[in-house]
């Protein structure tokens, strides 16, 4: 009966144990904990609104009576019902001194309670709670508006109420000011546009300024007004546009174009708006006295939109029109980058460009465990026979214990000290080269540790960031405000942001694979220098090391095929060629290095398979894989970057292993990381010449531009559509067959050329169904050729400026189909005494 007792007793003391321990955990999270040393003045996101699934400010004033703090500060955001991650930032406050923090906090699910904390020693000596005033759509593009009047800009608010298109996409405005606007990258990209009104630039800290132009260039929107405020946000942008303000005027026919571009019916009315007078750049639209009301540029990867008149003039954004003028600007002239701003998370640079095809192999002490074990078994064995032998097996109560103790000792010092007990990783470092020469740095990291539980990840330099499934949802139906809200209890991530950023990752299991990244603008000195252009033969080039470190034996990169160039010491240059010949076998090519295939146009990944089928090793699963996985990313991210076409093969890209030290340790719970690998991978991108050496003249296809143009009732050319503000091509552009679209091509320097081929169309799959018209410029005729086939007498089709017009339509009826973007392609030579392009 008593042992009875006995376990009854022990059962309810473990069920209340658990009991208190779950509701520790419950209550823990929200426990405000009263320092009379320290206060904390806390402010949510902006204004006290917060949203779900993008990063918000949580700036923290600490004012501290007591002695010098130093400490870390603590905020968590929950993922779901079940899991939550923390963000702490180091924080020193001296003693009788204030300050504020701005931590980035990102909550993928509701959150109605905000608890900072101080922590020092790993004990909460300080917690507040706060509570958010509103929550901004999860769904919704943030504008944040630099603005003295951000009530006036409050008509860029798309939402379901006012969502007059039906598309279902959603806008909100964030009211901004120098003191508010964000100088961390992370809160910055939770914005997909900021509007620069009438707010001095002046008055932002340096930090803010750069944050701002990064930015723009990284693949945002800048809205920037103009009228009395043009020059000084023109001084500002003077590094990323081309415009600068000369005078002022009045004009009544703003409101017209405005409401033509919104697709509303004009009212007729008159309101005159001042306006700056703009130079540098030909407008997007004028009004009908020729004064530019509106630019649209390109920035980087990102897009500045100039406007004549001050964002927030009163006069014209009480009309109805501009509620909806940006976003209709957008889908006719940038739909790609509409789309990008829409859905910024598709694509993540980091995984993309770092390799993420990195493999570890985590070590697995137990064969080695066995062995020992094995061992000490045979020993006892072979003691047993020979102490049989000599009839004196009465011994092996003594062999017995000493060959366990033994075992036991050797496994317990693999298990403690060995190689076998220390971290894995594999770490990755892609500088990738743009057109202008600025690398971008990629660090891509993979790695395991022995034991399960939180375990911390750092790299100096590297502002480490965890990268997790989402496994969250968002809370964002009004509805759903007033329901329950389940705490979670199970810490997923900690982030630790500051000088040297880490991640902190709970690993349910021993050697849990977790992987990291880091994306920044590298801080090296000196280029790679590339050319590249066609001859009689093929493809010609030269590459020169303008790094300071050496390069060890590279390749170029291209759709038509590889070659290999030799090591490049720092001021080194090489030359190389590809030699032109055709393919067999035009849809299964075989690359070859050195040569040239001229009826292919694959994607770079079968030029990359080529190339490691054709090298001294088959590896696909170690060193080989992974610098190939980080070439074809790199190459992907310049193609992306790229405004100048959506076809490949105008990419041209040098690849190469730099020498040296490219990653700093990698700290884990701590320590270094001995015998970490680390893989590094230089890529720029290679200038292509039109015009070679001797006079040879190639233009591939997506080289050149098609812009789209209107046609009038007599099915002739007038006018441009949409431009895209890089010169270039709009990625994955389809354009409908019963429009009849219309593209006008503009060839430069023909006055030079001798043109020996010349074609235009689109891919081959869709001859059939597709007939192509080119404009014979003389008799004002449509005229139908074969497409992606020399012209015969070309000059027929192309007038004064060099513009050669081609028109598609269907060859069936009551066809649906749409086609791509179509290209031209070139080929000639420089007339004699005609001028080649300068000495590579």
């Amino acid at each position: 009966m008593r042992k009875k007792a006995v376990r009854w007793f022990a059962f309810g003391l473990v069920i209340c144990l658990l009991t208190w321990a779950g509701a520790a955990a419950a209550d823990g999270l929200h426990t405000e904990v009263e320092n009379p040393q320290l206060e904390m003045e806390v402010r949510l996101g902006y204004d006290g609104q917060v949203t779900y699934g993008k990063a918000i400010p949580v700036r923290v004033t600490v004012r501290n009576n007591g002695g010098d703090l130093e400490a870390m500060l603590a905020v968590n955001g929950y993922v779901n019902t079940a899991k939550y991650d923390r963000f702490e930032t180091a924080l020193s406050v001296p003693a009788g001194g204030e300050r504020t923090v701005v931590l980035p906090v990102v909550a993928q699910t509701r959150q109605n309670t905000f608890t900072v904390e101080i922590v020092k020693d790993g004990k909460v000596i300080s917690a507040v709670n706060s509570t958010p005033s509103g929550v901004i759509n999860p769904n919704a593009m943030m504008i944040g508006v630099l603005s003295t009047r951000p009530r006036n800009l409050a008509n860029l608010d798309i939402n379901q109420e006012n969502d007059v298109l039906y598309r279902y996409e959603f806008w909100q405005t964030v009211a901004l000011t120098p003191e508010t606007l964000p100088e961390n990258p992370k809160l910055l990209d939770s914005f997909g546009m900021i509007v620069l009104d009438d707010t001095d630039p002046a008055l932002l800290t340096e930090k803010q300024q750069q944050a701002l132009k990064d930015w723009i260039v990284s693949g945002h929107v800048l809205i920037a007004g103009g009228g009395s405020t043009a020059p000084r946000n023109l001084a500002f942008l003077g590094d990323l546009t081309k415009l600068q303000a000369s005078d002022f005027t009045v004009s009544d026919g703003v409101l017209s174009e405005v409401e033509s571009l919104a697709g509303q019916k004009h009212s007729g009315r008159k309101t005159e708006i001042a306006l700056a007078k703009l130079e540098g750049a030909n407008p997007l639209i004028s009004d009908s006295e020729g004064n530019g009301l509106v630019w649209l540029e390109g920035a980087g990867s990102g897009r500045i939109i100039t406007l004549a008149w001050e964002a927030g003039d009163a006069a014209l954004n009480t009309e109805s029109a501009m509620h909806i003028f940006f976003q209709q600007l957008l889908i006719k002239m940038d739909p790609n980058m509409y789309s990008k701003l829409l859905y910024p998370g598709e694509e993540s640079s980091a995984l993309y460009s770092a390799g993420d095809d990195t493999k570890i192999q985590v070590r697995n002490s137990l064969p080695a465990a066995v062995a020992v074990i094995a061992g000490a078994v045979v020993i006892c064995g072979v003691m047993w026979i020979i102490l049989k032998k000599r009839s004196k097996t009465q011994w092996m109560w003594a062999v017995i214990p000493v060959a366990a103790l033994a075992a036991a000792a050797v496994v317990t010092v693999m298990a403690g000290s060995s190689m076998l007990n220390r971290p894995v990783t594999a770490t990755t470092v892609n500088l990738v080269q743009n057109a202008e020469g600025r690398a971008t740095r990629y660090v891509f990291v993979t790695a395991a540790a022995p034991r399960p539980g939180l375990h911390r990840y750092s790299m100096n330099g590297e502002d480490l960031e965890a990268q997790v499934y989402d496994d969250g949802y968002y809370y964002w139906a009004e509805e759903e405000d007033t329901a329950e809200l389940k705490e979670p209890s199970q810490l997923r991530v900690v982030q630790i942001t500051g000088e040297n950023g880490s991640s902190a990752l709970n690993a349910n299991t021993p050697w849990e694979v977790v992987r990291l990244s880091s994306v920044r603008t590298s801080e090296q000195e000196g280029q790679v220098e590339a050319q590249i252009w066609m001859e009689s033969d093929g493809l010609h080039g030269t590459v020169r090391n303008g790094l300071p470190y050496s390069l060890k034996e590279g390749v170029v990169l291209s759709v038509y095929g590889f070659v290999r160039v030799p090591a490049l010491a720092p001021g080194e240059s090489r030359e190389f060629a590809m030699v032109a010949k055709d393919a067999p076998d035009p849809s299964n090519p075989v690359f070859e290095d050195g040569v040239m295939l001229r009826n292919v146009t694959s994607g770079v990944y079968m030029v990359l398979s080529g190339m490691r089928e054709n090298s001294d090793t088959n590896d696909y699963g170690g060193r080989e894989s992974i610098l190939s996985g980080m070439m074809n990313s790199a190459y992907d991210q310049l193609t992306r970057d790229n405004s100048a076409g959506t076809r490949e093969n105008v990419i041209f890209v040098y690849c190469a292993e730099p020498e040296g030290d490219f990653a700093s340790p990698l700290m884990v719970d701590g320590k270094e990381v001995e015998g970490g690998t680390v893989l590094p991978m230089y890529t720029a991108k290679i200038e292509y010449l039109k015009i070679g050496k001797t006079g040879v003249v190639f233009h591939a296809p997506g080289m050149d531009h098609a812009v789209r143009c209107e046609i009038d009732s007599s099915g002739m050319p007038a006018g441009d559509m949409a431009e895209d503000p890089n010169g270039g091509k709009l990625y994955y552009n389809y354009f409908p067959l019963s429009e009849h679209p219309t593209f006008r091509f503009t060839l430069e320097n023909l006055d030079r050329i001798e043109i020996e081929k010349l074609s235009v169309g689109v891919e081959d799959w869709y001859a059939n169904d597709v007939a192509c018209f080119v404009l014979n410029v003389e008799l004002k005729t449509w005229v139908e050729v074969q497409m992606n086939t020399p012209l015969k007498q070309p000059g027929k089709y192309l007038d004064e400026q060099g513009n050669l017009y081609c028109q598609f339509r269907p060859k069936v009826s009551d066809s649906y189909m749409d086609i791509p973007e179509p290209s031209l392609t070139l080929e000639g030579k420089i007339k004699e005494g005609g001028e080649t392009h300068a000495e590579p």
